[in-house]
C-alpha cells in the first residue's frame, strides 16, 4: 500500500452506509482494490483493467483527451469502488487462505469472476462493516465444495453461502418468473445444510440484481403484521440475560408473492437453514455528474434463525408450519403461536 494515501478515509462508516461517496473516496477504494489484486495475483487481468482506468481518470483530469468522458470514467470508477471498501473492511482476513482464493479468483477480471467472487467479497464486507467478525473458508481443489464464509456475532457463529442469479434468457418478464430463478438458486445451495452436519445455522445471500426488475422492489412482499422479539446473549453464557429486542414483519403467504413465498419456505424447511437475504446492487448518475449506488437487501428468516436476522430490522419471518398468525387490536401487531422446538431461539 502507498503510505502516503488516506486509506483511513474508506472507515467513514456514515458515508458508507448512505453509499455516498466523494470522488476522491472512490478512487481511494479502487486503488486498494489494485494494490490488494497486486499483493496476491499481480499484473492480473482485473489489475491490468484497473491500471487502464487509472490512466483514463488521469486523461480526463487533465481534459486533454476528447474521447474521454468523465463521466464514463466517474461511472466505472463507482463501479469498482464497493469491491475497494469490502476489501478495506476485511482487511482483518488479509492473510487467510480463504480471503486469498476468493481475491485470486476474483483477480480473473472477466464476468463471472467480477460478478460471483465480487459479491461473495461485497456481501462479506458488508457484514463485516455491521459489526459481524468474518471468516472465510478454504476451499479444497478437487473436494467437497465448502460454504463461502463463517460470520460471527454475539457468540453466534453463521455459516454463510453467496451465489448470483445472471440467466442468460427469462421467459417471461413477471414475478412467477423471478422466483423461479431465486427458487432454483436456493435450490442449489441448500445442500450444503443437511440437518445435523457439520454447517450449521445457515444463511443463503443471493444476489438478484440482473432479475430484481421483475420485483418491483424490495418492500413489495406482503405482511400480515408485526412481532416483537428478544434475543438472548449467548457470548455472555447466560441465557437469561437479554441483548437485544426489536420488531420484525410477519410474511404472509396472501397475493402475487404469496406462492413464491411459501416455495420458499419449504425449500429450506429440512435443512439448516434460517435465513436468506436477497440483494441488490445498482448504480445511477445523479443529475449533478455524481454516482449513486442504489443497493440493499432483505432478510427473510424462519422462526429457528432468529438469533441473525433479529441483527436486522426490518427483517421478515416466515409463518412456517403449524404457526398460526392472528391479528391483534389496532392491526398493527401480529401474535403467534409458536409449537414447542428444540432449537427455538424466540
Amino acid at each position: 500500500m502507498d503510505p502516503q494515501l488516506p486509506y483511513g478515509t474508506l472507515d467513514d462508516v456514515v458515508r458508507w452506509r448512505a453509499k455516498e461517496w466523494d470522488w476522491g473516496q472512490n478512487i481511494i477504494a479502487v486503488r486498494y482494490l489494485w494494490d490488494e489484486l497486486e499483493r496476491l495475483r499481480p499484473a492480473s487481468l482485473l489489475g491490468r483493467q484497473l491500471v487502464a482506468l487509472g490512466d483514463e481518470v488521469r486523461a480526463a483530469g487533465r481534459g486533454g483527451e476528447a474521447e474521454v468522458r468523465p463521466d464514463s470514467v466517474m461511472h466505472r470508477v463507482a463501479a469498482f469502488a464497493p469491491l475497494g471498501f469490502a476489501l478495506w473492511g476485511l482487511r482483518a482476513q488479509r492473510d487467510s487462505e480463504g480471503y486469498r482464493q476468493e481475491v485470486v479468483q476474483l483477480a480473473a477480471g472477466d464476468d463471472g469472476a467480477v460478478l460471483g467472487h465480487g459479491f461473495t467479497l461485497d456481501s462479506a464486507g458488508t457484514l463485516a462493516r455491521l459489526g459481524f467478525d468474518i471468516e472465510f473458508i478454504p476451499q479444497t481443489p478437487g473436494g467437497e465444495q465448502q460454504p463461502d464464509f463463517l460470520a460471527r456475532r454475539h457468540g453466534d457463529t453463521f455459516t454463510c453461502e453467496a451465489t448470483t442469479k445472471n440467466p442468460t434468457a427469462l421467459r417471461y418478464e413477471n414475478i412467477g418468473e423471478f422466483w423461479r430463478h431465486l427458487h432454483r438458486a436456493v435450490e442449489t445451495k441448500r445442500t450444503k445444510y443437511g440437518r445435523g452436519g457439520e454447517w450449521r445455522k445457515g444463511v443463503l445471500l443471493v444476489d438478484a440484481t440482473p432479475i430484481i426488475h421483475l420485483w418491483g422492489g424490495l418492500s413489495s412482499l406482503p405482511v400480515v403484521g408485526e412481532i416483537v422479539h428478544m434475543t438472548p446473549d449467548h457470548a455472555s453464557g447466560r441465557p437469561e440475560s437479554v441483548l437485544r429486542s426489536g420488531r420484525a414483519a410477519m410474511l404472509s403467504y396472501e397475493g402475487p408473492h404469496g406462492e413464491g413465498l411459501r416455495e420458499l419456505e419449504w425449500l429450506i424447511r429440512d435443512y439448516d437453514i434460517g435465513s436468506v437475504m436477497i440483494w441488490h446492487r445498482h448504480l445511477h448518475r445523479l443529475p449533478e455528474g455524481g454516482v449513486h449506488r442504489q443497493s440493499g437487501f432483505k432478510v427473510i428468516g424462519t422462526m429457528r434463525g432468529g438469533s441473525f436476522w433479529t441483527h436486522f430490522e426490518p427483517a421478515l419471518v416466515f409463518p412456517g408450519p403449524g404457526f398460526r398468525v392472528t391479528g391483534m387490536p389496532g392491526g398493527d401487531l401480529a401474535g403467534c403461536q409458536i409449537p414447542p422446538q428444540p432449537d427455538q431461539t424466540l
